[in-house]
Formats: structure tokens, C-alpha cells, sequence
């Protein structure tokens, strides 16, 4: 197997083992996470979040040019979303008061720059909303997360193999 072969195993194993899923109740907050370790000297130039199901201009929060802009927001999740601690680099997405129409995919980007380089990192989260008392719910996630997991082993494994062998 050529080396590009092994890199492109090596990318679709980091972009799988990236993804995450998690469940919510109905009107419960949670929290979508975000957080990566990161030179603290680095100046954070992009924190957003956006529904990567609903278009590319699907913001839920964006920081920018050292500002939110509430402005640029989905209507929907005005009031309704938080950052973790951005002195800490935890951009994880606090959302409040869950709705059914919160189900989807959000995604979160970021951009540091340092003095010799610029490093953009995304992670990706899936939200499923369910009903206080459906059974199934507390599920959801595990089942995804499990076959994301299984997935991320497959992949790997194929990678190993394609080195070693």
C-alpha cells in the first residue's frame, strides 16, 4: 500500500473518531463538546458553531475578529447558547432549553494562529432529541457512538495492516 493510501486511511480514522453523538431530553440543557489542547500563547482568531444539516451559513454562535456576532445567528438559538470557557480553550456549546427542532448535526471550527502557523480544527457532534420517558433515548447515543466506534477499529486495523504487512 502507497503512503498516500496509509494517509488517507490515517484521515477518514481521525475524521471518524472525531464525530461524536449525543441524546437529549426535551427542554433539558447539554452540553456539545469542543475541546481541544492548544498552545495558550496561540490568539484565537474563529470559534463557530453551525447545523452543518441545514447550509454552510447556519451559524449558532460565531466569535470573529476578537467579537461575537449575534447578528449572524440562527434566530432559533438567539439566547439559547454559550461557550464552555473560552479562557481555557473548552469551546464546547452549551444549549439551553432543548427543542425537537435541535436535532441535527453541529459542527465545531476553530482557528488559532501562533507566530509561525495557522491551525484550524473542526469536530463534529450529532444531537438526538427525545421525549421525558421514551425508553429508547438514553440509548440513542451509545448505539451511535458504538458504531462509530466499531468503525474507528475496523479502520485502524485496516491501516495497521496495510503498514505492517
Amino acid at each position: 500500500m502507497s503512503a498516500g493510501t496509509s494517509e488517507f486511511f490515517c484521515l477518514i480514522c481521525f475524521l471518524v473518531c472525531s464525530c461524536t453523538a449525543q441524546t437529549a431530553y426535551l427542554g433539558q440543557n447539554v452540553t456539545l463538546p469542543c475541546k481541544f489542547t492548544s498552545n495558550k500563547h496561540n490568539n484565537v482568531t474563529l470559534v463557530q458553531w453551525r447545523r452543518i444539516d441545514l447550509g454552510p451559513d447556519s451559524f449558532i454562535l460565531l466569535y470573529k475578529d476578537g467579537r461575537f456576532h449575534p447578528d449572524k445567528q440562527l434566530p432559533s438559538y438567539k439566547d439559547r447558547v454559550y461557550l464552555q470557557d473560552m479562557e481555557t480553550r473548552d469551546f464546547s456549546l452549551i444549549l439551553m432549553n432543548v427543542t425537537m427542532e435541535d436535532r441535527g448535526r453541529y459542527e465545531c471550527d476553530f482557528i488559532e494562529e501562533g507566530r509561525h502557523e495557522t491551525s484550524r480544527t473542526t469536530s463534529t457532534t450529532t444531537l438526538e432529541v427525545v421525549e421525558p420517558g421514551d425508553k429508547d433515548g438514553g440509548n440513542t447515543a451509545g448505539v451511535i457512538g458504538g458504531h462509530l466506534g466499531v468503525v474507528c477499529l475496523i479502520l485502524l486495523h485496516i491501516l495497521v495492516s496495510a503498514v505492517f504487512f
